[in-house]
């Protein structure tokens, strides 16, 4: 028996299983109260009458009807069935009327099953039953999501359009709030957004359990981790999710993974620490650098986000850069853009500090300070560069353009619009690239760095994969482009034109200790404040809080007592 999808519901998956489903291409199950440790939330009284429903991996029938029996389930109004997912058999324990107290008596049978080894597809929850059908119940969905109750009632109507029209229901959001924030910047969006629902999640948080747009519905991750606070039906962002942390946290793992399958599209990349240079006489450091590199170099911090045109290079003076910054007021400055802008992407920060004149500075001096993290690359003649957005394997054609003109535009400075020839080029040779991964990594989100060089030829100077491109939020054309291919994508995976998923949880991971393994990759190291867990790469970010008023009083005792008494 298929455990019914709810009208709007919280899933009671995590973002693991996602990453291992790729594009979900059956019915989510729901859930809609969280247990944390042995906490029980849900949003309602003990006589509120729910639909719940189960799954226990790796257990049998008879040890689950002999935990349920121990624990004062009547299976009279419990049905077991075998279910079967794309990895693994799992049991699907449903009844269509239960109290809360039925939701603790069946919580403590998973429980005793847990102690016998029992796995459960969410590694850090205990064995729940999940409860689902939350329509009306939108505060709890908001606070065990992170997803604005506006939102959802935006989803909600949405999804009835949806019934009736046939056309998939899309969600896309930002970082910040732009409606409230930035409204005269949303305003001139908006128009481009006409075909998708758009909310808000914080960049530096996500949800415990994700709400789920039932139907052919397309989410479209701006975020890797945001996948436990909102999934739909298909989820291109969440495809390889670990492999995409791997990448996108540190440039010299990414110019080693594009080297082994497309060794011509990334200039080769060296560790500073590995170069054996004095980094404690920056003079000598220069003559050094110039010694290795006579064309010229570029150094980057393997984690270092949204450079623009403030990339250190060998017509940087290391010696002037490095007391400037030493005499000023930078890190004032720091301080002081890192508390105001607490909470919005990082990109914003970035882009405040490099107004300040000492900002190399800044920068050279951290690569010293841990040249462990930092990369030298040979500096390439570059013409022109393009961002070339990459969306389930197919680039986004018509989305590109020349990288840094907005930025040129804002400055008031003169730019030159690159023809449609060159534009093609750049995005046949960018598609290459792509065709060049193996099938279970191609349909991984990227958004190229694609740059011409002076002499004709082309080379990536990053790969930015995941959705994390600002050029898909903020170019209106970019953005309607990509709300057409999502509209379009239900039909593209039935049609079997894009396959809608990669590597499983576990086999990202895999992947990722081989690798290490072969390029020598200390995660320690080169991955500070990421957890490398059987079946996912973690951020360092926490899941929200839930208010204390959804926490539930019972506990099992009591629910037992109120069993005997009646």
């Amino acid at each position: 028996m298929k455990t019914r999808l709810p009208f709007l519901s919280v899933l009671g998956l995590s973002v693991t299983v996602f990453t291992a489903l790729g594009l979900l291409t059956q019915s989510a199950r729901a859930a809609d109260f969280l247990v944390t440790e042995n906490d029980l939330w849900f949003d309602g009284q003990d006589a509120t009458i729910v639909k719940i429903s189960a799954e226990i991996a790796g257990s049998d029938m008879a040890t689950i009807r002999t935990a349920l029996i121990n624990n004062g389930v009547n299976l009279s109004y419990v049905q077991l069935s075998n279910s079967v997912t794309p990895f693994e058999k799992v049991i699907v324990l449903s009844q269509d009327e239960a109290l809360h107290v039925d939701i603790v008596r069946i919580n403590a049978a998973l429980a005793d099953l847990k102690m016998k080894g029992a796995t459960n597809p969410d590694l850090d929850l205990p064995l729940a039953v999940r409860v689902h059908d939350l329509k009306g119940h939108n505060d709890f969905v908001a606070a065990i999501s992170g997803i604005k109750e506006k939102t959802i009632v935006e989803i909600d109507a949405a999804v009835e359009k949806s019934k009736k029209s046939g056309e998939p229901v899309i969600f896309r959001y930002f970082l910040d709030d732009r409606e409230k924030e930035d409204p005269k910047t949303w305003s001139e969006l908006k128009p481009y957004y006409r075909e998708s629902i758009v909310g808000t999640i914080p960049s530096n948080s996500f949800g415990r359990m994700p709400l789920v747009i039932p139907g052919d519905s397309v989410v479209f991750h701006t975020r890797t981790f945001h996948g436990p606070s909102i999934v739909g039906r298909f989820n291109p962002g969440l495809i390889n999710g670990s492999v995409i942390r791997m990448i996108t946290n540190n440039k010299l793992v990414e110019a080693l993974f594009w080297r082994q399958y497309a060794p011509e599209s990334i200039p080769e990349t060296k560790l500073l620490s590995d170069l054996k240079l004095n980094l404690k006489d920056v003079r000598e450091l220069a003559r050094g650098l110039h010694k290795l590199y006579p064309a010229g170099w570029v150094m980057k911090g393997v984690m270092e986000a949204n450079s623009n045109f403030s990339i250190v290079t060998d017509k940087v003076d290391l010696v002037k850069e490095i007391e400037g910054y030493r005499n000023s007021d930078f890190e004032i400055l720091r301080a002081k853009t890192v508390k105001e802008l607490a909470g919005f992407d990082e990109d914003a920060i970035y882009q405040k500090l490099q107004e300040h004149p000492n900002y190399f500075g800044w920068r050279i001096s951290q690569y010293l300070e841990k040249p462990e993290n930092a990369i030298l690359q040979p500096r390439v003649a570059i013409d022109r560069e393009f961002r070339v957005e990459v969306i389930a394997g197919k680039v986004l054609r018509g989305a590109t353009i020349d990288r840094h003109n907005w930025l040129l535009e804002l400055k008031g400075l003169p730019f030159e619009v690159s023809s449609q020839e060159t534009i093609t080029k750049i995005e046949n040779f960018t598609q290459s690239l792509i065709d060049k991964l193996p099938p279970e990594l191609r349909e991984t989100n990227f958004a190229f760095d694609t740059a011409l060089l002076k002499d004709g030829s082309f080379v990536a100077i990053e790969t930015n994969p995941g959705s994390e491109s600002g050029f898909l939020a903020d170019e209106g054309t970019s953005a309607e482009l990509l709300n057409k291919f999502l509209k379009k994508l239900p039909k593209l995976v039935k049609q079997g034109q894009v396959k809608g998923q990669g590597l499983s949880g576990r086999e990202q991971m895999n992947y990722i200790a081989d690798h290490f393994s072969k390029w020598n990759i200390n995660a320690q190291e080169q991955y500070s404040g990421f957890k490398f867990e059987s079946d996912e790469m973690k951020t360092g970010f926490k899941a929200i809080n839930v208010s204390s008023k959804f926490k539930i009083k019972s506990r099992i005792p009591s629910c037992r007592r109120v069993l005997s008494a009646g």
